[in-house]
């Protein structure tokens, strides 16, 4: 058999005895010749040499097959000898190529369908690097390329914005020389997102682990040597500066050191922006420090509650169970940041950063690419994202929808509810009105006992003002059942 390298040769060896559970040794290995012998001595061996008028290797002599020296199932199962990085990195790259997000458990399945051999993490995560190596480059290969990148980028796609941070150097010592700009952080964000920003609700969830802003599609990216208070504060900047196309931007956050101080800044304050926390992350934390899972589901129910009286009654009922808990709740900050009471209706019922999570997902397995492919990744795959919801948003279009598919629901919902109500008009001039909400044939609400029926409450709607007692058009943006039956009847 002839081979086009020495390596396409041992590489064939080595399979041959990772397939066949046999393990051999090299006896001798140079330049020009190769000899291999079964490790366990049962005869089998090999000889090639090298070409004399070519890059390509022979096998001249061959002793086979092995016979009686089968490794057992265990040790097998413990991971071949020859099923090394290097040869798994071969037999994933075009794997790694297609989706370099692919993650190590993968791999290490496939070596156990393919070969039967349980491959350790530390062995198969190298191979993924040594794959990612060979088909992307280095880091040091790729940073010359970012800038020349990003201006086609912006060249390719008008309206694409791009913000460099560079550090400068002046100190001149010894050797006289120009000063040095050193890259720190990049910015950037697609004309898309910019201009779909305008059609979308003035909320943003920022995401603390990973630096960069993402709602219903991608928002804004940002790459910074780490993540501090003067990193976010640049990044936020940049976000005014090219995203926010009016004020009231509300951000809700996980509530990182660098984001709240960033959120006290002059250009943030409540009549530009207003701040808000995710109550996943928030409860996350009080529960880490109370370490009491019925507190905390207390202090989630009080946080989701419409009426100021019962996040008044949830907060006292939270100090009678745990004093302390009721002090962490108070230096948390203002209740407008947790409560969607008091919320204003700023984050339209939003209680979290999933959104930007969402996108975490999108971009997960490629943050540590080397730098300019990681900066070309955002944009396939936010043109990915955005081809698929186009083809989403045309299909329900021409359905006969007039709203989104999340706001259809609602109003379908609270529709179905109309029947039971009862309308008494205050004022048609003015627009008030009063609705008594039926018990109808619904079951309770979320979390009561089963066999009471909701209903029998009044509230007051103000058809002028678009409010309603119950509070949920202010907060959610969207008509509770009780406007609807104002409107239908």
């Amino acid at each position: 058999m002839m081979f086009d390298n020495k390596d396409a040769l041992l590489d064939a060896v080595r399979l041959y005895h990772i397939c066949r559970n046999v393990e051999y040794r090299i006896e001798t290995s140079n330049q020009t010749v190769v000899v291999l012998k079964c490790k366990r001595g049962c005869g089998w061996w090999l000889r090639a040499r090298k070409s004399s008028y070519s890059p390509s290797w022979e096998i001249i002599t061959y002793k086979g097959k092995h016979g009686g020296c089968v490794l057992s199932t265990e040790n097998v199962l413990a991971g071949h000898i020859h099923l090394t990085s290097s040869v798994i990195n071969n037999l994933i790259r075009n794997c790694v190529a297609q989706d370099p997000s692919i993650k190590v458990s993968v791999v290490r399945q496939m070596m156990k369908d393919q070969f039967g051999v349980e491959v350790t993490y530390k062995r198969a995560w190298c191979a993924k690097q040594q794959a990612l190596l060979s088909i992307y480059g280095t880091w040091e290969d790729f940073y010359p390329l970012l800038p020349r990148f990003l201006k086609a980028l912006k060249i390719s796609n008008p309206g694409t914005v791009v913000e460099w941070f560079f550090k400068e150097d002046n100190d001149v010592s010894v050797y006289v020389r120009p000063s040095i700009r050193t890259f720190q952080r990049v910015f950037w964000a697609f004309q898309p997102s910019i201009e779909g920003f305008k059609y979308c609700k003035p909320v943003i969830a920022i995401d603390g682990t990973h630096l960069y802003v993402s709602i219903a599609f991608a928002f804004a990216f940002a790459l910074v040597k780490k993540e501090c208070i003067a990193a976010w504060s640049w990044f936020m900047a940049c976000v005014r500066k090219h995203m926010m196309h009016s004020p009231g931007l509300c951000v809700i956050s996980d509530r990182h050191a660098g984001i709240l101080a960033t959120m006290e800044e002059p250009e943030w304050q409540p009549s530009n922006a207003h701040d808000r926390f995710c109550l996943r992350h928030l409860l996350s934390n009080f529960n880490r420090q109370m370490g009491n899972v019925k507190l905390k589901k207390m202090y989630g129910r009080t946080a989701e509650q419409r009426q100021p009286h019962k996040v008044v009654e949830g907060l006292k009922a939270i100090g009678v169970a745990n004093r302390e808990a009721l002090f962490w709740i108070d230096q948390v900050g203002e209740m407008s940041k947790w409560s969607i009471c008091h919320d204003g209706g700023y984050r339209y019922g939003i209680t979290n950063t999933n959104l930007a999570e969402v996108f975490n997902n999108v971009m997960k397995g490629v943050r540590f690419l080397p730098i300019t492919t990681l900066v070309e990744f955002t944009f396939y795959r936010v043109n990915d994202y955005f081809v698929k919801r186009r083809e989403n948003a045309n299909a329900w279009l021409i359905g006969g929808n007039k709203y989104t598919s999340h706001a259809t629901r609602i109003i379908t919902r609270n529709t179905e509810k109309v029947n039971y109500h009862d309308i008494v008009a205050f004022d048609y001039r003015r627009g008030l009105f009063q609705v008594k909400t039926g018990h109808g044939n619904r079951g309770s609400a979320k979390g009561g006992k089963r066999g009471f029926a909701k209903g029998g409450k009044i509230q007051s709607v103000d058809m002028r003002e678009m409010k309603c007692t119950c509070k949920k058009p202010s907060i959610y943006h969207l008509p509770c059942s009780h406007v609807l039956a104002v409107c239908i009847k």
